[in-house]
């Protein structure tokens, strides 16, 4: 949906269209070539009846990686056997990827920009190149393999399979499998590794424990108990604290990755944890709860070698909140939502959800965009938070700065649209009739 405004010369008038689902306003004003439009001002708001804004994607996307480096987000659907890419700026589809039957978690080696994407139905994994988005040669891997994690310094591939109770370890430069581990508890769901200590974690949600392997030796070293049905993991790989999501307990277990030892265990927040992620550069871990439609925001810094961690925010997101990813370059932070089929985008510098608001002018070179009182450069998406009161004008050039060639400045039209589900809602203060 678009907003669109055009200046004419020199006729003085002015129409205006509204359209009940998303007002889309055309101006048209005259009495001499103007330097600047009235102002148009609005609120960003939401049509999708959730209350939230969000990238608008596929039927029951199930999770989200993002390449901190190209910015580019990976999301897999379940029940459609694709991953589409998205651009993390924008939010437009880049491209889809046919794959797998199945396909559950995806994860990216950054350093190789190598996409992974396990799929259960066919007892492969996914490999797809992040230059140019296509598929490689898959790794067969028996035992429906589930979740997967990689070291991306020795870019060693950890993936649970749930048939099997293994997980498996595979050389990602020979797609070769190195080792094979039965872990005790059960059948394992999530995996996380830690870069500097190279030991595997894994969440066994029959037995209510994570397991931690030594990569130098293949063992199983210790097994931690956490709260009931751990399901989701992430790891700070600077301070290498292992976060775990208890489903069932509606906790979420800190474990210290200097001894393996329970930190805390978090309760209080929301309702069936289930998907996590970190921002190494701030220490903070996102965590989404299904059953409470919300993401919290947990601070975890260690201060004079003491591990602390404080809640400092409770985001409200789409039905489901399920797979998280976040941009530590950016601090953004992307999270799937299954039932309502669309990604929450979150600014993880003011914790609020934001709307991709993209202006393009006509011609290009004419004039430019200006927002709250803020230049906006020509096509590129400006991050708005959601509730966040915007007035906009059109900053035209004058008639001493008319361009050279065959254009002349006839007219200037400009356009504000959304590329978020959501929108921008105007109103009508501010101008006149």
């Amino acid at each position: 949906m678009r907003s669109i405004h055009k200046i004419k010369y020199p006729v003085p008038s002015l129409i205006l269209i509204l359209i009940v689902s998303l007002m889309i306003i055309i101006i048209t004003i005259g009495s001499g070539p103007p330097t600047k439009s009235e102002p148009t001002k609005g609120i960003t708001s939401s049509q999708s009846g959730l209350g939230t804004a969000g990238i608008k994607v596929g039927s029951l996307p199930t999770s989200i990686a993002v390449n901190p480096k190209t910015n580019k987000l990976y999301v897999t659907y379940g029940f459609s056997n694709k991953v589409s890419v998205l651009d993390g700026n924008t939010g437009n589809r880049l491209n889809t990827i046919r794959i797998g039957h199945y396909p559950h978690i995806v994860v990216i080696d950054p350093y190789t920009n190598t996409i992974y994407v396990t799929n259960g139905g066919s007892d492969t994994i996914s490999v797809i190149d992040g230059d140019t988005d296509t598929l490689m040669d898959p790794i067969t891997i028996h035992g429906k393999p589930a979740y997967i994690s990689i070291n991306p310094v020795t870019h060693i591939l950890s993936v649970t399979n749930t048939i099997s109770n293994k997980v498996s370890m595979i050389d990602s430069y020979t797609n070769s499998i190195v080792a094979n581990d039965t872990l005790p508890g059960g059948y394992g769901s999530n995996v996380v590794v830690n870069p500097v200590t190279n030991r595997v974690y894994i969440a066994s949600p029959d037995s209510n424990v994570v397991s931690v392997i030594d990569l130098q030796s293949n063992k199983i070293v210790t097994e931690i108990p956490v709260g009931k049905m751990p399901e989701g993991m992430a790891i700070n790989p600077v301070s290498g604290i292992v976060y775990v999501a208890n489903y069932l307990s509606n906790t979420l277990s800190l474990i210290d990755g200097r001894d393996d030892k329970i930190i805390a265990d978090i309760i209080g927040l929301g309702k069936h944890p289930i998907g996590l992620g970190v921002n190494p550069i701030t220490n903070t871990v996102y965590v989404t709860y299904s059953g409470s439609n919300s993401v919290s925001v947990i601070n975890t810094p260690i201060i004079e070698g003491t591990i602390r961690y404080k809640a400092i925010a409770n985001i409200t997101v789409g039905v489901y909140p399920s797979s998280v990813a976040v941009n530590p370059n950016t601090d953004m932070v992307y999270v799937v939502n299954t039932n309502s089929n669309t990604i929450s985008v979150i600014n993880g510098t003011s914790n609020t959800v934001v709307v991709g608001v993209n202006f393009e002018t006509e011609p290009s070179n004419l004039g430019d965009i200006q927002c709250n009182g803020q230049m906006i450069s020509n096509n590129i998406t400006t991050f708005v938070s959601y509730g966040e009161e915007l007035a906009c004008s059109a900053i035209t050039l004058t008639q001493n700065e008319k361009l050279t060639g065959s254009k002349s400045l006839d007219e200037f039209l400009w356009s504000i649209h959304d590329v978020f589900a959501g929108g921008i809602l105007f109103d009508l203060a501010g101008l006149e009739m």
